[in-house]
């Protein structure tokens, strides 16, 4: 039993961080535009990908590191990077959930 719960508990932050890389929308538009724009953007979607990657990596390390969110991290640096965050969350939550 022991086994088990070790392996759940180290596959639960890969999940987490594999859910919050791909997202459900990721799987509609991706369709839709490689029917629009067939393999024109490539380029994109691997540049998308080298810059988010980082940030995911080392967000977890920070994370199973310290202890603590990220949020709390920022909020720890200055409330002007929770601003930033909230602002970067809010901008890319509208950017990209048009219809």
């Amino acid at each position: 039993m022991t086994d088990r719960s070790n392996l759940w508990k180290a596959l639960g932050p890969g999940i987490l961080v594999a859910c919050a890389a791909v997202g459900g929308s990721h799987l509609v538009w991706s369709t839709r535009a490689g029917a629009e724009f067939g393999w024109s953007l490539l380029w994109l979607v691997l540049l998308a990908n080298a810059l988010k990657f980082p940030f995911f990596l080392y967000g977890q390390r920070y994370t199973a590191a310290t202890g603590e969110s990220l949020l709390a991290g920022y909020k720890r640096l200055g409330i002007g990077y929770v601003w930033i965050f909230l602002a970067v969350n809010i901008l890319t939550g509208t950017t990209t959930s048009r219809a």
